[in-house]
């Protein structure tokens, strides 16, 4: 199974933040990530949880997670209202495999916002990472409650419906989610491994081969799509 990526809340989703004169002097830029801290006024003035969040932010996209939390810690205690830090902070612990913490992170961005449907389907992903796959599906389905037209709601539901073997569940979503993105080549494959496991071989192998129009460099749907011809053959020759 593929992994849907975590979405993210980049820097620029928020507008700027008015600076203070005496900050403004100190050209401090939010996402120099030298070894400094952030100016001490910082403490002082809420606002300034947002010049945490985007040097975490920038932290995370280096694939430093450790400190990125640290980053998005500090944004939290100037404010902790807003459901996008805990969000962020969970993906952090979520790449570190902290899954437990990420959910706990997620659990207070729904708290905050639980119109948000972007904290179900990243809770989601934890669950379905933990194993528990019913968990996962019921924060799929409110994540697709409140916004139907993302095709990554549809992809996480299908991958955990095909790891509790619900395969037509699972092809019922991959179909929802290609018909929204026909462009992503991991939709088409995890709709072939879900034929797959069928024995609808010929259908297998007809998403593979789009998959690999989309992207020629993913060795493992080769392997995958040499397995559908070679059960293929099999049950051809068993006839």
């Amino acid at each position: 199974m593929f992994l849907i990526p975590l979405i993210f809340l980049t820097a620029s989703s928020f507008p700027p933040v008015p600076l203070p004169d005496q900050i403004v002097t100190n050209q401090f830029d939010p996402l120099d990530l030298k070894e400094k801290q952030l100016p001490r006024e910082t403490e002082k003035v809420p606002q300034y949880a947002d010049a945490y969040y985007n040097r975490g932010f920038t932290y995370y996209e280096l694939g430093d997670y450790e400190r990125a939390i640290a980053d998005y810690n500090e944004a939290i205690t100037l404010d902790h209202q807003y459901a996008d830090y805990y969000i962020n902070r969970g993906n952090a612990y979520y790449e570190l495999g902290d899954y437990q913490r990420a959910i706990a992170d997620y659990n207070q961005a729904i708290t905050l916002d639980p119109q948000y449907a972007l904290a179900y389907y990243n809770r989601g992903l934890a669950y379905s990472e933990l194993g528990y796959y019913q968990r996962a599906i019921a924060d799929y389905n409110q994540a697709i409650t409140l916004d139907t037209q993302d095709a990554d709601y549809y992809i996480g539901r299908g991958d955990a419906y095909s790891e509790l073997g619900y395969y037509q569940r699972a092809i019922a979503d991959y179909n929802q989610a290609i018909t929204l993105d026909t462009q992503d080549a991991d939709y088409y494959i995890g709709r072939g491994d879900a034929y797959s496991e069928l024995g609808y071989y010929q259908r297998a192998i007809a998403d593979y081969n789009q998959a690999i129009t989309l992207d020629t460099q993913d060795a493992f749907v080769y392997f995958s799509r040499g397995y559908a011809y070679h059960e293929l053959r099999d049950k051809v020759q068993s006839n």
